[in-house]
C-alpha cells in the first residue's frame, strides 16, 4: 500500500503543473551587528521528514547551516526553545541522547528546559548538562526533592559583537504535583524577577517561552525590559498591535526552520530587525559529523532512517 501511494505521488510529480517544488529562497542576511538564530520542537525529529516532494528538517542540515551563518557573521546568538526531550523508551532515550550531542556540536548559546522535556525526558536533563555541556536555562522551576540542581541556570549573560546579553526563559504555567520532583512558579512572576536582577547589567534581554497560548506571550513580552521574546510556532499580534516594545521571533515545527533577527544598539537603544524564517531543507549540504550521529543511531536501533 505504502508503495503505490508513493508511486501516485511520483506521478503526481510528473504531470504538467505538478512539477517538485523548489525550496523557497532564504531571506537576505540581516544588517545588525549581531544575528539571533533560534529553534526549537525537535521532538525526536533527528533527520528530514520522508515528504516525497520536498524534505524538511533534520538535524544535519540544521547544523550546516549554522556552521555557514557563523563564516558570515561570527556575531551569531544561538538559542534553542525546548522541545527536545523524550525518556518513555529506550529509542525516544537514544534519539534525544543524539539531539543533545548535536546541539553541543552545534555550540548553543542557551537552551529553554520546556514543560514538555519536564515532564517526557526529566531524567535526561543532568546527563546532558554534565557531559554534553548544554546551557540550560529555566527560570521558574525548582526541584521538590531529589537530586539533579545545578542542570540549569535561571539565566545566563553572554557577550556578542560588543553586546552583553541577558538570557533566561520560562516553562508552561504554574504547576505543582507531588507525583513529580519538581515545580513551577507563575511564569511572569519569574520572568519579572529575573529581568530585573540582570537588566542594568547588560544590553539586550532576551526571554525564552514555550507557551503557545497567545494571551501569556502578551504577558511575558510586556514585562518591563524584555526587549525580545523567542515564541513557539502560532499565532501572536505583531508589536506595533500589542502597543508593546518587546519584539517575537518564532521558528518551525518539528525542526523544519529557524528563525533569525538582527540586533544592534544604536544611540543608546536597542534595535531589532524584521524576523525572517529560514527552512531546513534537503537541497542543502549536511554536517558531516552530525550526519554521522544521526545514522549511527538508525543503523543501531531504528534500523531506517525517518522513523
Amino acid at each position: 500500500m505504502i508503495h503505490r501511494l508513493l508511486a501516485a505521488c511520483l506521478l503526481l510529480s510528473l504531470l504538467p503543473g505538478c512539477s517538485r517544488p523548489k525550496p523557497p529562497a532564504p531571506p537576505s542576511a540581516p544588517t545588525e551587528s549581531v544575528w539571533l538564530v533560534v529553534s526549537g520542537d525537535t521532538d525526536g525529529n533527528l533527520d528530514h521528514c520522508d515528504c516525497p516532494l520536498l524534505k524538511e528538517g533534520g538535524l544535519p542540515v540544521r547544523a550546516e547551516m549554522i556552521r555557514r551563518m557563523r563564516e558570515k557573521n561570527p556575531n551569531l546568538l544561538l538559542l534553542d526553545d525546548g522541545g527536545n526531550a523524550r525518556a518513555r523508551n529506550l529509542v525516544e532515550r537514544m534519539k534525544t541522547e543524539i539531539t543533545w550531542r548535536a546541539m553541543h556540536v552545534m555550540d548553543y548559546d542557551a537552551v529553554l528546559v520546556s514543560n514538555d522535556d519536564l515532564s517526557e525526558g526529566f531524567a535526561t536533563l543532568l546527563p546532558a548538562s554534565r557531559e554534553q555541556h548544554i546551557p540550560f536555562v529555566v527560570a521558574n522551576m525548582r526541584l521538590t526533592y531529589g537530586k539533579g540542581q545545578g542542570a540549569w541556570q535561571k539565566q545566563r549573560i553572554v557577550r556578542r559583537g560588543g553586546l552583553t546579553f541577558g538570557i533566561t526563559g520560562v516553562a508552561g504555567e504554574a504547576y505543582s504535583d507531588l507525583a513529580v520532583p519538581y515545580a513551577l512558579e507563575d511564569p511572569v512572576v519569574a520572568l519579572r524577577r529575573e529581568v530585573a536582577a540582570m537588566r542594568d547589567l547588560v544590553d539586550v534581554v532576551i526571554a525564552l517561552s514555550d507557551s503557545v497560548l497567545p494571551r501569556t506571550n502578551e504577558r511575558l513580552a510586556r514585562v518591563p525590559g524584555v526587549d525580545v521574546l523567542v515564541v513557539r510556532p502560532g499565532e501572536w499580534i505583531d508589536a506595533e498591535k500589542a502597543k508593546r516594545t518587546a519584539t517575537m521571533v518564532s521558528f518551525g515545527e518539528e525542526g523544519k526552520a529557524l528563525g533569525r533577527v538582527g540586533i544592534d544598539r544604536r544611540a543608546g537603544r536597542t534595535v531589532v530587525g524584521e524576523p525572517q524564517m529560514l527552512p531546513v531543507v534537503s537541497s542543502a549540504t549536511e554536517d558531516f559529523q552530525v550526519r554521522v550521529m544521526v545514522d549511527d543511531i538508525y543503523r543501531t536501533y531504528l534500523n531506517q532512517p525517518g522513523m
